[in-house]
């Protein structure tokens, strides 16, 4: 298999964009360099223990090809720099050097070396120093071609310091003979703000991973909202390297038929009083299955920090399955720390009642499980992506 990635690789030749005047060779290197050792995931893996990875991966060969990102048409202030990641690369751009491939880790990672190491477009945005975007940047959606296979897309989002942006991206399309690997870097400065949100809402196979750095005082808010996917992997990693952070991720799913979503996250309070808020809520139908761990690391000089994480679960049939693990690591006194989880059914009494009040019993219980939403999406502030959100959430309701 080592040799197998090896000649993929030197076969790539000029399709893998690469500057002349940065480390991205010797990264690509390196990132081969594990991937040979460790292969990809298996349910072997305690990290993918529940997952269906082997079997989505099974058959599937690296594909070098990505069509070119088609970037937003939305006017954006001139100071705000937005294109793709290739052409930031060929033109040398400082940040490719100083930031890209520095924050989302190969070790013991398999996913995320192969994307590293064969990664050929995808987006760079800058927001600068002192910079306020009033209005939303929108992501365009990734995509695999029509070969099939495994595609690697990459980002690298820089929002600068005192600077303040939000992020719209509406997920990933894929089919089931093919897969989307995706890995974006995020570095939030100092007293900066980012806030992300995310719908997917595709048929498809995809793993997106997000490694995120918040410097001094910043804030980072994410949502997620999953409403389709035969295999949909979600990994977030946050770190926070300052003082001050604030770090709020937010997860709704609601998935059925045979189709499988894994949201994983870890957050880790390297400096003292810092802030993280994990509210993850789902809906599991038919045959459908879930996965949740959160991990939340408070590091020994992570002093006066505040950590609190929660996942709750519906299960709409005997059939769905929902695997569950909210974690807490804490090498600090002085902290305030939470995390539970919550598998339950709906709740029968609240139906009756709705129903006793002439309601009839499908459209009662769709309010009760949007009500179920409501909670995660009141976090997006955007009041236009929101209500579509909404939309798709109580379309997807009354569509089971």
């Amino acid at each position: 298999m080592a040799e197998h990635y090896k000649s993929i690789f030197e076969s790539a030749g000029n399709k893998l964009p690469d500057n002349a005047c940065s480390n991205l060779s010797h990264t690509r290197e390196n990132a081969l360099s594990e991937l040979e050792s460790i292969g990809l995931p298996n349910n072997r893996m305690e990290y993918w223990k529940y997952s269906r990875i082997g079997k989505v991966l099974k058959g599937l060969e690296v594909n070098l090809g990505l069509a070119d990102e088609e970037l937003s048409s939305l006017p954006l202030p001139s100071s705000v720099e937005y294109s793709s990641l290739s052409k930031a690369i060929a033109d040398n751009h400082p940040l490719i050097e100083k930031h890209l491939g520095k924050y989302a880790g190969i070790v013991n990672a398999g996913l995320t070396a192969l994307n590293t190491a064969f990664f050929s477009n995808g987006i760079f945005i800058h927001v600068p120093d002192d910079t306020v975007v009033e209005d939303p940047i929108y992501l365009p959606q990734h995509s695999a071609n029509a070969d099939g296979g495994i595609v690697q897309p990459r980002n690298l989002i820089v929002v600068g310091r005192n600077s303040s942006v939000t992020i719209i991206s509406e997920g990933t399309s894929g089919s089931t003979d093919a897969m989307i690997n995706a890995i974006e870097e995020i570095v939030v400065g100092e007293n900066a703000s980012l806030s992300q949100y995310l719908l997917q809402n595709d048929e498809g196979n995809s793993v997106n991973g997000s490694y995120v750095l918040q410097e001094r005082d910043s804030r980072y808010s994410r949502v997620t909202t999953t409403l389709n996917g035969t295999f949909v992997r979600n990994n977030v990693n946050v770190r926070m390297e300052g003082t001050g952070c604030e770090s709020n991720l937010y997860g709704y799913y609601h998935i059925r038929g045979k189709n499988q979503v894994d949201n994983h996250t870890i957050i880790e309070h390297k400096e003292p009083d810092c802030l993280s808020n994990e509210l993850y809520v789902g809906l599991l139908d038919e045959d459908a299955s879930g996965i949740f761990n959160g991990r939340v690391m408070v590091h020994q000089d992570a002093q006066r920090t505040n950590a609190f994480q929660s996942n709750k679960n519906i299960l709409l049939s005997d059939n769905a399955t929902m695997n569950t693990k909210p974690e807490l690591e804490i090498y600090a006194d002085d902290v305030k720390c939470s995390h539970g989880a919550t598998i339950g059914q709906v709740d029968q009494e609240a139906l009756f009642y709705l129903q006793s009040r002439g309601i009839p019993k499908q459209i009662a219980m769709s309010m009760l499980l949007q009500g179920f939403s409501i909670e995660v999406t009141d976090k997006i502030v955007d009041e236009d992506f929101r209500g579509k959100v909404l939309e798709q959430i109580l379309d997807h309701l009354n569509t089971g």
